[in-house]
């Protein structure tokens, strides 16, 4: 069922083999893994490569962790995990193209929240925050931190459908914000942006929440750029 990983990039080749058996039905939705050791043992990989592509996986929609019982195939309610296509989704669209939706999408989140966020939504979202400080030098960590300000600001908004459009969007810029957040001070930057939304959200500002939220995004394209030499 699996074969010895050879060549590239470990992780990569790990995540491509795994999505592969995906699309081909080897592996289902429901499906468990191999423990840890045996599936590194059949892939001919280490262990911390096998973590780093089951990490990247799990935070594109994949996979999911369970605790005490191990890692499964999603159950297929995740765009995504449905269309097994991730990598496909990405080479599609333009990084521009994701950052206009996203705009729209938070910056009506931003809104709702404010207009109907209970104080215990912005406590939670506030909470967030605070974890994601003490993470800031920990990349896989920092990497879901940051997912989780989002999702909590998308979800003091109230509306169950933007929820889910935004963790779709994240999901197809995975590979972006995990190339964005892979240095200290990328990750630095981006907690300095959502300690300033913060600050507008809780002042109830939400013009200005919205115009930190949309240079925040834009920051994500210009990083892109740099690093790709654009």
């Amino acid at each position: 069922m699996f074969g010895k990983v050879v060549k590239k990039t470990v992780a990569d080749q790990v995540i491509d083999q795994i999505k592969s058996l995906l699309a081909g039905g080897d592996l289902r939705p429901g499906n468990r893994l191999p423990p840890e050791r045996q599936l590194a043992e059949m892939l001919g990989v280490s262990r911390p490569s096998l973590r780093e592509a089951l990490r990247a996986l799990e935070y594109a929609g994949v996979l999911e962790t369970r605790v005490g019982e191990g890692v499964f195939v999603t159950d297929g309610n995740n765009i995504l995990a449905n269309n097994l296509q991730v990598s496909h989704l990405v080479k599609q669209y333009a990084l521009e193209e994701m950052i206009e939706v996203r705009k729209v999408i938070e910056a009506a989140t931003v809104r709702l929240a404010i207009e109907r966020g209970a104080e215990e939504d912005f406590e939670a979202l506030r909470k967030v925050h605070d974890d994601s400080k003490k993470m800031v030098h920990h990349k896989e960590h920092f990497v879901l931190a940051d997912y989780a300000f989002h999702q909590a600001l998308a979800e003091a908004g109230g509306n169950s459908i933007f929820v889910a459009m935004l963790q779709t969007m994240r999901h197809m810029m995975s590979e972006f914000n995990i190339e964005i957040l892979s240095t200290i001070k990328g990750r630095k930057t981006v907690l300095q942006h959502h300690d300033a939304i913060l600050d507008a959200l809780n002042a109830r500002n939400g013009k200005e929440a919205q115009h930190l939220l949309e240079m925040h995004l834009d920051n994500v394209v210009t990083s892109m750029k740099a690093k790709s030499g654009r």
